[in-house]
């Protein structure tokens, strides 16, 4: 009686088991900011809540989660280390597959048929890379690649269509390529997921134009998700892809041996441009025309007290997140001498108003947008003909040095008035 009833537990957990698996897939996909559909190169997933990370390589764009709701327990995921085979259907009784290995480790690859019999293997012990394998079938007919490495392994299903033979079945390395610089850590267990867990996605491609761009998004997956990359040119900073600051997540850029916020800032509550900022413990901000969305697409206007937190230190960090600070004359003078000022202008006329020689490359991917500024007459102006910024460096009492982008893709600097309201880029302490 009491072996029946440890049965009958036995089967009834693994019911429940069953019945709380869960499977989830994310897909993605890609476009220039300006529209034009652009192929991923690769793509970098970071785990924010368990600080873990792995990556999709092209062309494999999916990535699939299999875990189980209301239990703690930790399931490897790295079973997405290998590629989807392209093509499949195959063509000409012959496709291909990427393998891609964060560790050394051993490899095994097994066909087999419909009836469970093996076919042919693959058996080899790696060092970390990125592999391509060949896969040659010797007639049509439906087929399944196991790949099993140290303990981790997945099960892909081939269709073979195509008409005549080869000698046999076979599993080839093609080549072999050193690890993409892109992975930033590797845990002994692996990529991990729970539901709940936020991740972080961040999409690399060509732009249309042959430059290197990218994208970071934020979300916590739910059930099945499809997500779009918008774009833009230029790389986000090795160690710090973004960062997270007012329930905003702003991208980074590497210029140089610089690491900026790709965006302007955006941070705090907007005031009317009829008032100037005062230091009353709240973030203030000035949105172009008192509208809120003119923030959200060009990011906030400040007056320099304001944005300096009320400190007259240069490079302090002001309204900037923790371990950034308000950039000074001497940073953004880093791009005018290296770079001249070019390549730092948005493309395209979503920001910026068409007229004469007004379209920037953006090869540096500071992606400056026209936001215009607030005057100290409290008058708003210039949307989308300029850009000016304050920086932390101080010139008399009243005045502060300036730097400045302009609708014709040229750069200027000076300065200016503390009261005026202008844009804000942190930059990395």
């Amino acid at each position: 009686m009491r072996k029946r009833k440890l049965l009958i537990g036995l089967l009834l957990i693994h019911v429940i088991t069953l019945i709380a698996q869960q499977n989830l897939t994310l897909s993605f996909e890609a476009k220039h900011y300006e529209g034009e559909n652009v192929k991923l190169d690769s793509i970098l997933i970071k785990n924010i809540t368990r600080n873990c990370d792995t990556i999709l390589y092209a062309p494999d764009t999916m990535l699939f989660f299999n875990y189980f709701v209301g239990i703690n327990e930790k399931l490897n995921l790295e079973s997405n280390f290998i590629s989807a085979p392209y093509p499949n259907p195959v063509l000409n009784n012959k496709t291909s597959f990427n393998i891609n290995l964060y560790q050394k480790g051993n490899l095994t690859l097994d066909l087999f048929d419909l009836w469970g019999q093996k076919l042919t293997t693959y058996n080899g012990k790696l060092s970390s890379g990125n592999y391509k394998f060949d896969l040659n079938l010797d007639k049509r007919g439906t087929y399944f690649l196991r790949a099993t490495f140290n303990n981790n392994y997945k099960s892909l299903k081939i269709i073979n269509s195509s008409h005549g033979s080869i000698e046999k079945f076979r599993i080839e390395m093609a080549s072999v390529q050193t690890v993409n610089n892109l992975k930033t850590q590797t845990e002994e267990g692996g990529f991990w997921y729970e539901p709940g867990d936020t991740l972080w996605y961040v999409g690399y491609a060509q732009t249309p134009h042959a430059i290197a761009g990218s994208d970071v998004l934020e979300n916590v997956p739910q059930n099945q998700e499809h997500l779009h990359f918008s774009i833009v040119e230029g790389l986000p900073c090795s160690k710090n892809i973004a960062v997270k600051y007012g329930n905003h997540l702003y991208p980074t850029v590497q210029i140089g041996e610089q690491c900026w916020l790709k965006e302007n800032l955006s941070i705090g509550t907007m005031i009317n441009g009829d008032i100037d900022m005062i230091d009353n413990g709240i973030i203030e901000k000035y949105c172009y025309d008192n509208n809120l969305e003119n923030c959200a697409e060009f990011g906030g206007l400040y007056q320099w007290n304001e944005l300096m937190n009320y400190s007259e230190e240069e490079a302090t960090q002001g309204i900037c997140p923790q371990g950034w600070h308000v950039s000074t004359k001497d940073e953004f003078m880093r791009i005018v001498e290296d770079f001249d000022g070019e390549g730092c202008k948005e493309r395209g006329n979503q920001h910026w108003l068409q007229g004469y020689n007004t379209e920037g490359d953006n090869t540096k991917g500071f992606s400056v947008v026209g936001s215009g500024y607030r005057q100290n007459t409290t008058l708003f102006e210039q949307l989308k003909t300029i850009a000016v910024f304050h920086s932390s460096t101080k010139m008399t009492y009243d005045w502060v040095w300036h730097f400045s982008f302009h609708q014709n893709n040229q750069m200027s600097h000076g300065t200016t008035l503390k009261i005026t309201g202008n844009s804000i880029r942190c930059i990395k302490n």
